[in-house]
């Protein structure tokens, strides 16, 4: 059974060598206007999924659609990732595991695997 939290949820961040990536969890009542608008079929442009209440900085694209679980929206930003690294001070790779790095739902969450 799905997990729909009552509020938008965001995960952490993370990262390989071309994007920075997040998933984004929406509440049942947002996921049924999202299927609303899309029937499932297709991808939010930026002006759709911030109409539902997802709020991130620019620059982030919906990229695929998680089929066993849609209200689940996966984003990647192409820079966000670098931008970050430019602000840390010590010159380390914010959130990234490396270029090979695969992800695999474990609960209702994404983590990494190496």
């Amino acid at each position: 059974m799905p997990h729909y939290p009552d509020d938008i949820e965001y995960s952490e961040k993370y990262a390989d060598d071309k994007f920075e990536y997040r998933h984004v969890i929406l509440p049942k009542a947002i996921a049924k206007d999202m299927y609303k608008q899309t029937s499932g079929k297709r991808l939010l442009e930026e002006d759709e999924w911030r109409n539902l209440g997802v709020t991130q900085s620019r620059g982030w694209a919906h990229y695929e659609i998680h089929r066993p679980e849609p209200h689940i929206l996966l984003f990647r930003c192409r820079g966000c990732h670098r931008r970050r690294r430019t602000a840390v001070s010590d010159g380390g790779r914010v959130g990234s595991f490396g270029p090979h790095c695969y992800f695999r739902a474990v609960g209702h969450t994404w983590a990494p695997q190496i």
